[in-house]
C-alpha cells in the first residue's frame, strides 16, 4: 500500500498516514480485511488514527511517534460500506484530541465526524460570524459535536443545536 499525499489534507495527516501505511506494509496486513483508515489532526499537529477492518483480528499498533498521539483498531461490519464502529479491538495512546475554534475547545476522536482542515474551517467560521448579530436566533441541524454552533455562539442571541 502506498500514498504520496493528499492536497485536501494537512502535512501532519499526510506524515502520520505514511507512518501507518509503513507499519501496515511491514506487518503484511491483507488488503482483503481493510475497510478504512481515518486520520484526524488539530491545528497543533496532534493526530489520532483509526484503522477500520472487516475482521476481529488483533493487529497491534504502529509506533506512536511524530505527531501520532493515539491509534484505534476498529472492527466495522463487513456487510456495509459505512465506516461505523462495530467493536473497538485495540486502543493505544490518547483517547481524543482537542481543537480550539474561535476560543471554543472541542474534544473528538478518530471515529468522530470532524473537519479535516481545521485552519481553513476556522477561517470559514470567522466569515460566517460576520453575518450574525446578537439579535439572531440560530438553528443548527446535524450539529455533531457543535463545531459550527458553539464557536459562533458569541455572535448570536440564542441557538438550538440538534443532532440525530
Amino acid at each position: 500500500m502506498r500514498m504520496d499525499s493528499s492536497i485536501l489534507s494537512t502535512d501532519f495527516i499526510n506524515e502520520v498516514t505514511k507512518i501507518i501505511l509503513g507499519w501496515m506494509n511491514e506487518k503484511k496486513i491483507s488488503e482483503e480485511i481493510l475497510k478504512s483508515l481515518v486520520v484526524k489532526s488539530n491545528k497543533k499537529g496532534e493526530c489520532m488514527a483509526g484503522l477500520f477492518i472487516k475482521t476481529k483480528d488483533k493487529l497491534g499498533s504502529p509506533e506512536l511517534k511524530g505527531n501520532l498521539n493515539g491509534f484505534h483498531l476498529y472492527c466495522s461490519d463487513p456487510e456495509t460500506t459505512s465506516t461505523i464502529v462495530t467493536e473497538v479491538l485495540e486502543h493505544y495512546g490518547e483517547e481524543f484530541i482537542t481543537e480550539d475554534f474561535l476560543g471554543t475547545k472541542l474534544n473528538y476522536d478518530d471515529a468522530s465526524f470532524f473537519q479535516v482542515n481545521a485552519v481553513e474551517f476556522e477561517k470559514t467560521l470567522s466569515v460566517i460570524g460576520r453575518f450574525l448579530s446578537k439579535s439572531d436566533e440560530v438553528l443548527d441541524f446535524y450539529c455533531g459535536v457543535g463545531a459550527i454552533g458553539l464557536p459562533l455562539s458569541k455572535y448570536f442571541n440564542t441557538g438550538t443545536l440538534v443532532e440525530s
